[in-house]
């Protein structure tokens, strides 16, 4: 049994409040991680994640260009880096599935899969020969997979780079035949490390300073 039919099961005997309120109280977070501080440096033209929790909404808390969240499909503000959220956001868990609310049950993803399709599409709208970078993502997940492949079969000519810590290359070489993604073996912290080494895209007081850069971070403009 999958979590989310165990999920639309238990929802019948405790209806959805108590399952919204746990989920919220084990994904709320205070502070950013230094990566998600470090993220609006790279200045991405949108971001997709399919997380309940607000890593990256408080990283961007203090930078200068802030983000536009989107639930649904309600049309991006300009001049602002668009977030994409098709699984809802514990910030707003009692709102209804696809504003915002949680995707937990067999039936929410069933009602989200559209939306799914929809949002990926505006996330890679206009790319061109810009990269597109996945972090942390196996590609396992049928809902969101099934339509990144879909996309990727569209526009195999856009690079796409996937990065998560496994050095493995068979799995290396699945990903380049099967997929044309690249893979990067590292995790999101050490990636960033290497990119700024590259391009060095951060500011003087993010690169030296990750051990401080959660306390810094209400100063960072």
């Amino acid at each position: 049994m999958t979590l989310e039919h165990a999920a639309g099961i238990i929802e019948t005997q405790t209806y959805r409040l108590p399952i919204s309120e746990f989920l919220v109280k084990r994904f709320k977070c205070e502070k950013p991680l230094w990566q998600h501080v470090a993220l609006p440096y790279l200045n991405p033209r949108s971001l997709f994640t399919t997380n309940y929790d607000e890593l990256i909404e408080l990283g961007y808390k203090h930078y200068v260009k802030q983000l536009d969240i989107i639930r649904n499909d309600r049309t991006p503000m300009p001049d602002r880096t668009v977030l994409y959220k098709p699984n809802g956001s514990i910030s707003h868990a009692n709102q209804k599935v696809g504003q915002g609310g949680l995707v937990i049950t067999q039936l929410d993803y069933l009602e989200m899969i559209a939306d799914y399709r929809d949002m990926l599409g505006k996330a890679m709208t206009g790319f061109g020969q810009s990269c597109v970078l996945t972090i942390g993502y196996s590609f396992g997940g049928m809902d969101i997979g099934a339509e990144l492949f879909t996309i990727r079969k569209q526009r195999a000519d856009i690079p796409w780079y996937a990065v998560f810590p496994r050095n493995d290359p068979q799995v290396r070489a699945m990903y380049s035949k099967r997929w044309q993604i690249e893979q990067i073996n590292a995790t999101f912290e050490e990636f960033w490390e290497e990119l700024d080494n590259e391009i060095d895209f951060l500011p003087n007081n993010l690169k030296h300073s990750k051990k401080n850069a959660l306390t810094t971070a209400g100063t960072i403009q």
